[in-house]
């Protein structure tokens, strides 16, 4: 029933700092990477959190800070130690270190892993999710792991994920949609799960790696758009003519697959031509080419 904060960019060991909690019973509480030091205080302390994860220096630092408001919080553990070198306190943990001692407890008791997992419920609380507290302090929903099962298997029966397919971790961990869609979905299905080398590089890794299953923000489909759009105007002439041709063409046939309109087939033909010249070339810049599943 401990809780664990966690702070930082949508990284490996996020993941594994959160299951290795729900491992043994406790609850992963995300907070978002931009919270100031007295947002991150009110978080860790309303949620009573024993363990805060944090990425890097910044994030310790906000830790730091607000230390004497954390009676609770046994240790800060870090993954990211750039300019954390002349830091000595005892307080403060690397990621590799707890590592070492789970090493250590696995060699002494193989099984406790297996067994711990073995006593999880599905009314057990996985994570806590906080409000943004624009219009009031923020509010932490209680989500529990039957509730994230039942919100990957209802997405599973729309389109079902395969252990090869690669899934990019794009979405504020701090969400419930990465915890469902992301930490849940590679549980059950097993796929890959690809991390972004930064925020910044992020529509260059996600050409990089062409993921099938994406889920994003509304901001960064609307970023994805404004630079389509920005670019189709600074291209040649017959490529400008092209897209805004066959676009209106793509909207009719994307139109008819949601509404499931199998009347007006003539379109297909000019669709199939639009997604030759345009649509495929456009998906393979943008990093969708093997996509199946875009959803925000």
């Amino acid at each position: 029933g401990d809780r664990v904060a966690i702070i930082g960019d949508n990284d490996p060991q996020w993941y594994w700092a959160a299951l290795a909690a729900q491992s043994v019973g406790g609850t992963s509480v995300g907070v978002f990477i931009d919270s100031t030091p007295t947002e991150v205080q009110f978080i860790t302390a309303h949620c009573d959190a024993v363990i805060a994860v944090a990425k890097d220096q910044e994030q310790v630092d906000k830790f730091l800070e607000i230390r004497d408001q954390l009676p609770l919080v046994k240790k800060v553990i870090y993954w990211d130690d750039i300019g954390m070198w002349g830091y000595h306190d005892p307080w403060l943990m690397r990621f590799e270190e707890v590592e070492a001692l789970g090493r250590e407890c696995a060699a002494q008791n193989p099984t406790l892993f297996e067994d711990l997992i073995a006593q999880g419920k599905g009314d057990d609380i996985a994570i806590m999710c906080y409000t943004s507290g624009t219009t009031g302090v923020p509010k932490g929903a209680m989500i529990a792991q039957s509730n994230l099962i039942h919100s990957y298997t209802s997405y599973y029966e729309i389109e079902a994920r395969r252990p090869t397919d690669d899934h990019l971790s794009l979405t504020p961990m701090a969400w419930i949609t990465e915890n469902a869609f992301g930490v849940t979905a590679h549980c059950i299905a097993g796929n890959v799960v690809d991390f972004p080398e930064g925020v910044q590089t992020a529509l260059e890794n996600l050409r990089e790696i062409a993921p099938q299953n994406v889920i994003f923000a509304s901001r960064f489909w609307e970023n994805i758009v404004s630079q389509v759009q920005a670019k189709m105007m600074d291209t040649s002439p017959l490529k400008r003519l092209l897209y805004r041709m066959f676009l209106p063409i793509g909207y009719k046939v994307a139109d008819m697959r949601v509404s499931r309109d199998k009347r007006n087939r003539l379109w297909l033909p000019l669709y199939f031509l639009g997604d030759l010249v345009v649509f495929a070339p456009l998906r393979d810049k943008l990093g969708l080419s093997r996509i199946r599943t875009a959803i925000t």
